[in-house]
């Protein structure tokens, strides 16, 4: 549904220009600011029902918390900061969310959690301004073993996973590969 959106934004009488779309708040490689520019134009559709710039970028920070979107909840959380103050809570999560381990980091995980579905790991990951991938990529910073990858590579057979990560140490990137102990670690701090 949101990659199919696009609308124009009136910049004058009569005049207007593309807007930026949905798909670029749910694509990895959106820069924070094109991040905050798009939510700042989501917010312009609310406008007319005369609610303050507070409490529209509340509820699109909200909305965008409860559906797990951390980078896009940031830039609502820190626009409706600019606005006023924040209740308690929209500044704990803004709070959480800029001192995030996973905010702009990249993760892919490999083999099955034994704790949690692969679904509910990569909500978290996301809610908490990481990003995600289905297969290993150039710009992972961390490569997530599930339980049968972890005993697997401690025996010596890596997954294609694994071996890319490897690759990419080699070259010099610093990919880190850590177990799902780690990963739940990293979730509780």
């Amino acid at each position: 549904m949101f990659n199919e959106v696009s609308y124009w934004k009136e910049v004058g009488p009569e005049i207007y220009k593309p807007a930026p779309t949905f798909a670029s708040m749910f694509n990895a490689n959106s820069s924070d600011g094109q991040l905050d520019l798009e939510v700042a134009a989501l917010a312009d559709s609310f406008h007319a029902l005369n609610l303050s710039d507070l409490d529209i970028f509340l509820t699109l920070g909200n909305f965008f918390w409860g559906i797990g979107s951390g980078r896009c909840a940031l830039a609502a959380y820190k626009r409706a900061k600019r606005a006023g103050d924040l209740p308690e809570q929209a500044a704990a999560r803004l709070n959480a969310i800029q001192k995030s381990p996973f905010r702009n980091k990249m993760f892919v995980i490999t083999g099955d959690l034994s704790r949690m579905e692969r679904a509910e790991a990569l909500f978290e990951i996301r809610k908490r301004g990481g990003l995600t991938a289905d297969s290993p990529v150039n710009t992972m910073d961390f490569l997530i073993l599930g339980v049968q990858e972890w005993s697997d590579m401690n025996g010596g057979v890596a997954s294609r996973k694994v071996q890319k990560a490897a690759e990419l140490q080699k070259k010099g990137r610093n990919v880190k590969i850590i177990s799902e102990d780690d990963f739940y670690s990293m979730l509780d701090e």
